[in-house]
């Protein structure tokens, strides 16, 4: 029989220690690894063999993490906290669009246990001024009208410096060291944004909702703003739906969006609502 190796030990050390500083049913049972092509495909497959809701994947690093809309995640080994959510929601998929704004909500939370005041971007960043440090994605496995597993994924920038960034990024990208002037600990992080997430959670398992969707307008940074879309057209940001959906004002009239990507206008900072 062989024995298992320094890295092995590593990081069941590792998991045991996170696992120690845990404070509710999120992240039970938790798997660390020092990589893997995507968290997410890994707790998909734990879903599919039977794993509880709550379970969770952390690794170091990612070798092909997705982002929103397809796009690449990208980051070096140990500088983020990457993790994948196992979850077997009650609520309908149309309560689905709310999950990524309420776990933006919840970092911000977390981030007040730091110090740290962050700010929203719709649909699913998290900003420290106007910089994203963290942004969330959600894949769900649908059975007939409801959810067979739905995994949330969420990468947070934290011991990256400036210069960790790619040029392209800078000025538009920052993490959390770096917003809190200190080190901070990945692992306390973890576990407050696990509280935080279970909060959300029971709040989209009640009738709750609305208050999250009011918590959420406090933090968001961009309403009333003026955004340019893909196509671009220049649309002012009013509201968010009962749905999580964006109601913005477009050149034709008021419009619903599901999704999208939004480059809000800096000339427009000090706008207000039309």
């Amino acid at each position: 029989m062989s024995s298992p190796s320094g890295e092995s030990l590593r990081l069941s050390a590792r998991e045991a220690d996170w696992s120690a500083a845990l404070r509710g049913r999120l992240g039970r049972p938790l798997e660390i690894h020092s990589a893997l092509d995507s968290a997410m495909d890994r707790a998909h497959a734990l879903g599919e063999a039977g794993a509880p809701a709550g379970a969770c994947v952390l690794t170091e690093h990612q070798r092909r993490g997705r982002g929103r809309r397809a796009n690449d995640w990208q980051d070096a080994p140990g500088d983020s906290l990457l993790l994948a959510l196992l979850l077997r929601p009650t609520w309908t998929p149309a309560r689905g669009g709310l999950l990524a704004l309420g776990a933006g909500l919840a970092l911000a939370r977390a981030g007040d246990a730091f110090g740290l005041r962050l700010a929203l971007k719709w649909p699913n960043d998290v900003l420290h001024g106007e910089r994203k440090v963290a942004g969330v994605l959600s894949e769900a496995r649908l059975s007939g009208d409801g959810y067979a597993q739905l995994v949330l994924g969420m990468g947070v920038n934290v011991h990256q410096r400036e210069t960790d960034f790619a040029p392209a990024l800078r000025g538009r990208a920052s993490s959390l060291d770096l917003a809190a002037g200190r080190r901070l600990s990945r692992r306390d992080l973890f576990a407050t944004l696990l509280v935080e997430l279970e909060a959300v959670l029971d709040a989209l398992d009640t009738d709750a909702a609305p208050r999250l969707l009011d918590a959420w307008r406090e933090r968001w940074a961009h309403r009333g703003r003026v955004a340019r879309d893909e196509a671009g057209r220049r649309l002012r940001l009013m509201d968010v739906d009962a749905t999580g959906a964006l109601r913005v004002e477009s050149p034709t009239g008021s419009e619903l969006l599901q999704a999208g990507e939004l480059l809000v206008l800096e000339e427009d900072a000090n706008a207000g609502d039309d």
